[in-house]
């Protein structure tokens, strides 16, 4: 049995929420109410689930010193002037301001916050531009401040892993879709690092079944790691992250495989 293997978390996505309801679930990494200044920017993963309901203000435009994807997995969200439901991931390089975030009908909105450096809190704009203008010489390889999505849901893919967006440093968004009980195999990963997500369907391991939804970081190690489809299919998604580390990659720590789960 292969001592390497991707850590699943599954996730119970509410389809309707109160219409007061706010908040962020912690699911792989620190709480972002935690603001642990030690581990502030460290290079380790995190992702949480940030709710939003119908009645509340949602969120005000602003920015993070992170590289950061969200994937939206219940409602309906007004993001600045495009309409995102379930099943669309956006990206947004460090100190590239974006939003705002709001409602869209009763329901309110879901997405989960994807992250390869931790981070707590937001800067709002333009109350922090002055930041944001001190922070951009540094930002970003070659100082891109990129903002994008796609829908994972709703693009076409071909046989094997289709590539919906691909960049010079890394930056991918890749899905495949998988026939019921088949298996493929994860592409070439970067040791920076990226999350695979259930977007519909499921997949199962010697252990458990994961429905749509569920995620899981990876990084060059679990290149080539077989994933196999439940009974109903599947369609996997990867995000994988731009590599903006300095020269060298000095800050890169590689897991401890022995820590792994067999």
């Amino acid at each position: 049995m292969s001592a390497i293997s991707l850590d699943w978390h599954s996730q119970t996505i509410e389809p309707t929420l109160d219409e007061d309801r706010g908040g962020a679930v912690p699911i792989i990494g620190p709480a972002i109410s935690v603001h642990d200044a030690e581990r502030l920017g460290a290079l380790e993963p995190q992702a949480f689930r940030t709710e939003i309901g119908s009645g509340r203000d949602g969120l005000p435009p602003h920015f993070h010193p992170v590289d950061q994807f969200q994937y939206f997995v219940g409602g309906a969200c007004r993001f600045g002037k495009s309409e995102y439901p379930r099943g669309v991931i956006h990206y947004t390089d460090r100190f590239a301001p974006y939003g705002p975030l709001q409602p869209v009908g009763p329901d309110g909105f879901s997405f989960v916050n994807l992250r390869r450096r931790i981070d707590f809190g937001l800067h709002e704009m333009p109350k922090e531009r002055d930041t944001l203008k001190a922070s951009l010489p540094t930002s970003g390889k070659d100082g891109r401040r990129r903002s994008l999505h796609v829908d994972l849901l709703r693009s076409p893919s071909d046989r094997g892993w289709t590539d919906l967006v691909i960049e010079d440093d890394g930056l991918r968004i890749s899905i495949v879709d998988l026939d019921p009980g088949s298996s493929t195999s994860l592409p070439e990963l970067s040791p920076i690092g990226a999350f695979a997500m259930v977007v519909s369907g499921s997949i199962t391991t010697e252990l458990s079944k994961h429905a749509e939804d569920s995620i899981a970081y990876c990084d060059s190690i679990h290149s080539g790691l077989s994933v196999r489809a439940g009974d109903e299919g599947a369609r996997i998604a990867l995000a994988q992250f731009p590599d903006t580390r300095p020269v060298g990659g000095a800050d890169l720590v590689q897991p401890d495989q022995s820590q792994i789960g067999e």
